[in-house]
């Protein structure tokens, strides 16, 4: 038999029922795709009872002008259908999905009651309703407002309004005014309906009317006591106003409703209401800031916390503040119930610093958010108490901590206001420029593509040798390279010039080192690396060197057996070892310094096992220094160089002039300091893209123009110029070092390029070494100096 166009248009599915009405013998049931069907009791089949609340059923429905209409229902028994598939199962009854009866907080459909009219309108009525449905997807406002109130005038009732005050609440036909004189009147002519109550009451809490939608939803609760969702809507409006009595209120109807088991402890608003419940403070900061236009708050998952303190985070998306200070992503907010010390003000500190460029926090609202690392805030009493702290972070860090405190939160000014006040008095005064530390994630600036080079060296199991200037960045880029780029890896880090093996001129702390590095980083993940790793186990090198067994025979062992345990895939995830020795001219004789005893064997160590075929691109190793040595001599104190050119070399360049725009900019945008085109020009043509020698000039400029905003010429670049050379001599010397200690017929040739009389006969090494460095460049057969400002420091050190 051919299918029917009738036959086609009919749906043939599965829903839950969620409404009743038994006095007018009809309902509603959601289908999977949360479409809603009416239905009339008399489509029931013979076989089937009568269907109850969150019954699932087998519905076969067709369209209509009012929606879907269904034609034939069947209660499923969970004993027949035990052994349907999962994906016929519809959503769960109290997922929220946004229609006419529904409110918009994420809480559970409506239940009708005998007292509530849900019957189709008449028929004058339906027709102009359904006009009015078509205005209104149509787009034309005006028109589906007109046919809606004569749908309304002619009888239209419960349905009519809902869908007529659902256009008013939302989208382009917004109109809120006309929406509470239509809700006012709907209550008026029918106060026994208790959505009315409920959906006025939740426009007003979302538009943050929270004292009249209070009012509403309690005269709500006038003619409906127990109403399940009127009382939880009076919970969540009482817990958004936040005072100490209304979140006790609050609790006392959520408490109510958990022992009728008429709580849905998955809502987000309960759980809100929890996490604030446990700070009042964190309460008041939620709501002050849900206040502000652009500002959104919002409560992280579970955080094991001190008692006293919990966290907020706040998402900032405002182009003013973004302009004036690089305000802009999710940030976080700690919560204190009295005044914190100042080892909780540090540890924030410590944790802003530790957070990787990706770092995410879980909230309860089931998303994630990316926070900023360069900035967060603290809600406490007073801040006065806690300001010098505050500025003690400001001055030695990049990160900033901001005071929410209670006088700020109830005064007078506006909102916002008070925040432009508040970043105006902390971020306006530090430095972002002044830092003599390492830096990674947000501030390191311009070198991604070098950091990817890298990386694919380093996964090829290749040897590296980075190269550069004093002060260029290369310890950034390691932290860089560990933390981010090679975070899954097996990766040892050790500062050969912090090492206890400088103190004892002996390799064998830092063989130590590397083990207690790599048993730190993976015995977290990884627990059976501790019984691999049996150095790393002691504590101290003194309790190795003590023990009575050989820390190098040790090291050689563990080091063969971890190889083992990666490619046998018993560290999964983990694909090769990489070990990082950085400062490490500093075991080597050069410049006169007696060589640490045992690096030769260690280097010798590592070629081996580089070498066999078992161990191939399982193993790699990076080490970074000013001198180039380690690659380039065949020969140490008259033995065989073991790593003879096994490090493939590569100097850490200056930064490029975007590169260089971008840090100087970014950094000032976050201290209120802006720069026209042509000063950031001079301040490239100064310092020839030098990270450090950049900042250390952006510094001295943005300290003596403290007005904020401050908007930096090239003029005011130009007047500094020459102050920058005399005043920060030492910077200079400090980049210089590495010639005047390892390299003095380079340190020679540059000097006397700067006076203008170059010898003719350097070597070719050591052009080869200043290009490298990126301190020269070629210009045909004449050679110049790259950076301007070392130019001229180096003719005025000539006495020139």
């Amino acid at each position: 038999m051919n299918e029917t166009h009738a036959d086609r248009d009919k749906l043939k599915t599965i829903g839950t029922v969620y409404a009743l009405n038994d006095a007018h013998r009809k309902g509603l049931i959601r289908l999977i795709d949360n479409r809603r069907v009416h239905f009339d009791f008399s489509v029931i089949t013979s076989d089937s009872r009568v269907p109850k609340l969150k019954d699932e059923v087998d519905v076969e429905a067709v369209n209509s002008a009012t929606g879907l209409i269904a034609l034939k229902l069947t209660v499923r028994e969970p004993e027949k259908f035990a052994q349907d598939s999962i994906e016929t199962k519809t959503t769960e009854p109290d997922k929220y999905v946004e229609t006419p009866n529904e409110t918009t907080d994420g809480t559970e459909f409506v239940d009708l009651d005998n007292n509530q009219e849900i019957s189709a309108p008449g028929e004058d009525a339906q027709k102009l309703y359904e006009q009015a449905a078509v205005a209104r997807t149509e787009g034309r406002f005006p028109d589906a407002r007109y046919l809606f109130e004569k749908s309304i005038e002619a009888g239209g009732g419960y349905r009519v309004i809902t869908a007529y005050f659902k256009m008013l609440t939302e989208g382009n036909g917004r109109d809120l005014q006309k929406a509470r004189e239509l809700m006012k009147q709907a209550i008026i002519e029918s106060p026994n309906t208790p959505d009315y109550y409920l959906m006025y009451g939740h426009m007003e809490r979302r538009t943050k009317n929270l004292v009249d939608a209070e009012q509403i939803l309690r005269e709500g609760l006038r003619y409906f006591p127990t109403h399940t969702l009127t009382r939880n809507g009076l919970a969540q409006v009482l817990s958004e106003i936040g005072t100490v009595q209304s979140l006790k209120e609050a609790g006392q109807i959520f408490d109510s409703l958990d022992s009728a088991q008429k709580l849905n402890k998955g809502d987000r608003t309960y759980m809100r209401f929890r996490a604030l419940t446990a700070n009042p403070r964190a309460g008041r900061v939620y709501s002050f800031l849900d206040k502000i236009p652009g500002f959104s708050p919002a409560v992280p998952g579970r955080k094991e916390l001190p008692m006293g303190v919990s966290d907020l985070v706040v998402d900032i998306k405002d182009p003013a503040l973004e302009a004036s200070f690089g305000i802009s992503g999710s940030y976080l907010i700690r919560c204190f119930s009295s005044n914190p010390k100042r080892s909780e003000i540090v540890d924030l500190s410590k944790y802003l610093r530790s957070l990787k460029s990706d770092a995410t926090i879980g909230l309860i609202n089931g998303r994630d958010a990316l926070l900023n690392s360069s900035l967060a805030f603290v809600a406490i009493p007073k801040a006065p108490a806690v300001r010098d702290y505050l500025m003690s972070v400001l001055s030695e860090n990049n990160e900033a901590i901001l005071p929410l405190d209670d006088q700020l939160m109830r005064s007078g000014l506006d909102s916002k206001d008070s925040l432009q006040e508040l970043f105006s008095q902390y971020l306006g005064v530090r430095d972002l420029y002044d830092s003599t530390l390492p830096v990674s994630g947000r501030r390191l600036f311009g070198r991604e593509r070098l950091l990817v080079g890298l990386t694919d060296q380093v996964n090829k199991g290749e040897f590296i040798g980075l190269f550069g200037l004093r002060k260029m960045g290369k310890t950034s880029l390691m932290y860089q390279l560990r933390d981010e780029k090679l975070r899954d890896e097996a990766v040892a880090y050790v500062d050969i010039q912090a090492s206890p093996g400088l103190a004892i001129g002996s390799f064998l702390p830092v063989l130590w080192e590397i083990e207690r590095d790599l048993l730190e980083r993976l015995a977290p993940k990884y627990p059976n690396v501790r019984e691999i790793l049996r150095l790393g186990r002691f504590s101290r090198y003194s309790d190795a060197a003590l023990s009575g067994v050989s820390p190098a025979l040790l090291f050689s062992e563990n080091i063969r057996e971890l190889l083992d345990a990666i490619i046998a895939k018993k560290l999964p995830g983990v694909n090769r070892l990489v070990i990082i020795l950085d400062e490490l001219e500093r075991c080597l004789p050069l410049a006169g310094q007696p060589a640490m005893n045992g690096y030769l064997e260690f280097f010798g160590l590592l070629r081996g096992l580089a070498q066999t075929d078992r161990y191939k691109g399982a193993l790699s190793s990076v080490v970074v220094a000013a001198n180039a040595s380690i690659s380039e001599k065949a020969y140490w104190d008259g033995r065989e160089n073991p790593v003879f050119s096994l490090y493939k070399t590569f100097f850490l360049p200056p930064l490029s002039k975007p590169d260089t725009s971008q840090m100087i900019q970014s950094l000032g945008k976050g201290m209120s300091v802006y720069w026209e085109h042509g000063a950031i020009n001079e301040i490239y043509a100064e310092c020839g893209g030098h990270p450090f020698l950049t900042r250390v000039f952006c510094s001295l400029i943005s300290k003596k123009h403290l007005q904020r905003p401050l908007q930096v010429t090239q003029k005011m670049v130009q007047l500094e110029t020459h102050i920058f050379i005399q005043e920060k001599s030492d910077k200079f010397e400090q980049i210089t070092e590495l010639l005047h200690a390892h390299f003095p017929e380079e340190e020679a040739f540059l000097e006397k390029l700067a006076i203008g009389t170059p010898p003719d006969n350097v070597s070719n090494e050591s052009i080869r070494h200043l290009i490298g460095y990126q301190l020269i460049t070629r210009q045909g057969s004449d050679y110049e100096i790259a950076i301007k400002s070392l130019h001229s420091w180096l003719r005025q050190r000539a006495g020139v």
